[in-house]
């Protein structure tokens, strides 16, 4: 499959986003504070579920976190 330049642009994006959480790291006051109030939310869904299944959510998004600050 040959590859495509947009492919590049939109995996930038998609780290860009992820990076900052969906824009939200780049609010002018405050961005950590909001950030941490924005998973809330996941944070909440999150606490139901088994354990196991808790901590391959979390890795996964710890991932996703990484491989985003490094490209974004």
């Amino acid at each position: 499959m040959p590859h495509d330049a947009g492919d590049g642009n939109r995996l930038e994006r998609i780290a860009r986003l992820a990076a900052s959480w969906f824009g939200v790291g780049h609010f002018p006051f405050g961005p950590g504070t909001l950030a941490a109030l924005s998973i809330w939310p996941l944070h909440w869904l999150l606490s139901g579920q088994t354990r196991a299944l808790e901590v391959f959510l979390v890795t996964a998004i710890a991932v996703l976190g990484f491989w985003a600050a490094d490209r974004a």
